[in-house]
């Protein structure tokens, strides 16, 4: 059974779509945002954009020519998969395959930010195990602004450029 920030995801991105194929992505967040009285933001990476609703965060592709080479959502989505029978999956916020219009969108859950602003976190947070089994999955982007935490554990919410 689906959670229930995915089904609104789904229904989210049925009703965004639309706005998607007509305008550029920022311009149709903001029509979206006026049209329905949200407060959907928009985010963009080295080969993904991120849309930020309150509970929840949908990513994909935009640049298809770098997503292998620069860890795009496909290979984010493997990464979860295998770092979940590895039982580190608590280590990483879930992501979830969704398709719209015969499109994949990622859905993960939105994570509170750490709340620090150096890199030296991170012994507060991981123990000595997950720490060498986060390096081991190969993530290479590790800092503060890629870690959350969700229900009170500290969470990856960008690993796309694992080993798997």
């Amino acid at each position: 059974m689906k959670s229930n920030y995915i089904v609104r995801a789904q229904k989210f991105m049925e009703t965004f779509y639309p706005y998607m194929r007509k305008y550029r992505i920022g311009d149709a967040v903001n029509h979206f945002n006026e049209d329905k009285h949200r407060a959907v933001q928009c985010r963009q990476g080295a080969v993904r954009r991120v849309l930020i609703t309150s509970d929840y965060v949908i990513k994909w592709d935009y640049d298809k020519r770098n997503s292998k080479t620069f860890g795009g959502c496909r290979e984010e989505y493997k990464t979860y998969q295998k770092v979940k029978d590895d039982y580190y999956g608590y280590l990483f916020a879930e992501i979830t395959p969704i398709k719209v219009r015969n499109r994949t969108f990622y859905v993960m859950p939105r994570v509170k930010s750490l709340g620090v602003d150096h890199d030296e976190w991170i012994d507060d947070v991981l123990n000595k195990n997950e720490w060498d089994y986060v390096e081991s999955v190969g993530v290479g982007d590790i800092h503060d602004e890629n870690w959350g935490y969700l229900h009170g554990r500290p969470v990856l919410i960008d690993y796309a450029c694992g080993n798997y």
